[in-house]
This record gives structure tokens, C-alpha cells and sequence, in this order.
């Protein structure tokens, strides 16, 4: 209910104190005396939500490292250590996404990030480019709409209340700003990467 009535408040007091608010909700809470779950997360803003899953996507390893070791410390009670490898387990089964990396100019990016740079380098080689020339040259069958006009991905985004674009980053051009795609699976990158190198990109896997 929050969320959408940014989307329709012109009030600049009234927007801060719903954002605010959001962050608030967005915070673990007291634990209640009847409550022996943990602390509780109100709720998360399609935002925060977004920001949290690309942290995770980029850092899965480490923060899996992390738990394990964990779940591995004497100095826990078994009981907490049974919980984390619980969660371990769970996080395992239900994740069937492709986490690969990719190395890139001497950089390493997940999918999203790594269609990111890529376009954002293209742009950097061709600084007079149009919408449509670039949208041509990143054309090609199977291949996800990269781009899209910075208003329109904004609209999907309020929408749908799902971040598909990188909003946040917007791409300047010489007649428009748009934002690019943010929603990559392994058939979708392989395309993407195959019309990279024939661009002239090098792109390989990060081993």
C-alpha cells in the first residue's frame, strides 16, 4: 500500500515520511515476549528487496563461506548450528539459478552487471551514438531487449513493483537516456556473449 502511493504523492514532507517509514518496517524488531522466532523484518521495499538479491548474486560464495563457518563454530550451541546448516540447506534446494561469473576488461561481473559494462564500454568507443544504432548493434535472435527508454523502465518498474531495468544507473545518449535490462539467464548471457566477441569484446568465464 506504501509502496504505490509514492508513485502518486507530490508532497515532499509527506514522500520523506513514507520512505522513511518504509526503511523503518525494513528493520529487525523488538522480539516480542510471545514471539521465539528471532527478531522480525516487518517488510522490504521493492527497492531494498532488489539491492539485497544483486548483493547476494554477487557475493553468494563469500557469504555461503561465511555460513559455513559458522555453522562450523564450536563456540555456538549445537542447536544454533544445526539452524544455520538448516538454512544452508534450504538456501541450496531452492536455488537454481546460474550464479557464473564472467571476467571482463579486468573486471568480474555477474550476468546483469556484465551486460552492463558491456554496453557502457560500447557507448564509451562510440560516444555518438543513437538509441536506434545501439539497440541495432545489440540485436540478435534469442536475445532480451537490452535497452529501454529511462521512462518506460521506470513505468514497468512502478508497475510491476519489480526493478527489470538498472534504473539506478541510467545511460545518457546523444538523443536519449535509457536503462539497461536486468534480467539475464545462462541461454540469455551465452547469446549476448557470442554478439559481444563478435564486437570485438572479450569475455570469459571467471574460473
Amino acid at each position: 500500500m506504501l509502496e504505490p502511493s509514492l508513485s502518486e504523492c507530490t508532497i515532499s514532507d509527506a514522500r520523506v515520511f513514507i520512505e522513511e517509514y518504509l526503511r523503518t518496517l525494513s528493520q529487525p524488531s523488538l522480539q516480542f515476549d510471545d514471539f521465539d522466532g528471532g527478531e522480525v523484518i516487518m517488510a522490504v521495499s521493492s527497492r531494498e528487496r532488489a539491492l539485497l538479491l544483486n548483493f547476494w548474486e554477487n557475493n553468494k560464495d563469500l557469504l555461503t563461506a561465511a555460513l559455513n563457518a559458522l555453522a562450523d563454530n564450536p563456540e555456538l550451541e549445537q542447536e544454533e548450528r544445526d539452524s544455520i546448516r538448516e538454512s544452508l540447506q534450504a538456501v541450496s534446494k531452492s536455488s537454481s539459478r546460474d550464479y557464473t561469473k564472467f571476467r571482463f576488461d579486468g573486471q568480474v561481473y555477474a550476468k546483469n552487471r556484465l551486460v552492463l559494462a558491456v554496453v557502457k564500454k560500447h557507448i564509451g568507443n562510440n560516444p555518438e551514438i543513437t538509441m536506434q544504432e545501439l539497440t541495432q548493434t545489440f540485436t540478435a535472435s534469442r536475445l532480451p531487449t537490452i535497452i529501454t527508454p529511462i521512462k518506460e523502465a521506470r513505468e514497468i518498474t512502478e508497475r510491476t513493483r519489480y526493478r527489470r531495468h538498472f534504473i539506478d544507473e541510467p545511460i545518457v545518449l546523444v538523443d536519449a537516456e535509457v536503462a539497461v535490462n536486468n534480467q539475464w539467464d545462462a541461454g540469455g548471457i551465452e547469446v549476448f556473449i557470442d554478439l559481444a566477441d563478435k564486437l570485438g569484446y572479450s569475455i570469459e568465464p571467471n574460473r
